[in-house]
């Protein structure tokens, strides 16, 4: 990263023996730009090839570093990102480390639960009294890692927008739905 300089690396995933396999028969190629630690793991933040987005990986699954001689391309020149990577910012929306555009979710759930939002968002996630029992919780994520979220906490957490995350949650809990409804 200090460098300025592209990495290449096997990019693994565990199976069901323990160990780790890879992702690809050929190494990743990609644009370093910063580490950051979320969820109790360190991730690479990274851009791969010339697509226009960022992408994450997990530094424990990463073999076979090595470093190239081909300057990384700065981050600025990534739509969405040309005044820079604000990291306090983008590990905020993806908290998950799912990529993809922060986009705005709105939550609802128990105001018992002003805890745990601010446990996972901090004060990034604006939290608003409906009435006594209930808070609606406004935010910037990604769907997908909001998806992760809502199924969580899928018996308190009704997500209000955006409604393509609502059709997502709707698909999963009918796979759920299907999954244990079936005798074993």
């Amino acid at each position: 990263i200090e460098r300025k300089k592209q990495i290449a690396f096997i990019y693994n995933r565990p199976k069901a023996d323990g160990k780790l396999h890879p992702v690809r028969s050929k190494k990743d190629r990609v644009h370093p730009y910063t580490l950051v630690c979320t969820n109790g793991q360190y991730y690479l933040i990274a851009s791969y090839k010339n697509y226009d987005n960022l992408r994450h990986y997990r530094i424990d699954r990463m073999t076979d570093i090595e470093l190239l001689d081909h300057a990384a391309r700065t981050v600025t020149e990534i739509a969405d990102y040309e005044h820079g990577l604000d990291i306090s910012k983008y590990a905020a929306e993806h908290n998950f480390m799912f990529g993809g555009k922060a986009e705005r979710i709105v939550l609802k759930m128990p105001c018992e639960c002003a805890g745990d939002i601010l446990d996972y968002f901090g004060h990034s996630a604006a939290m608003e009294e409906i009435d006594e029992e209930y808070m609606r919780v406004i935010l910037n994520s990604t769907v997908e890692g909001m998806r992760f979220f809502a199924l969580q906490f899928g018996s308190v957490c009704e997500v209000l927008e955006p409604k393509e995350l609502r059709d997502i949650i709707r698909k999963d809990v009918k796979a759920l739905m299907k999954k244990y409804d079936s005798k074993i």
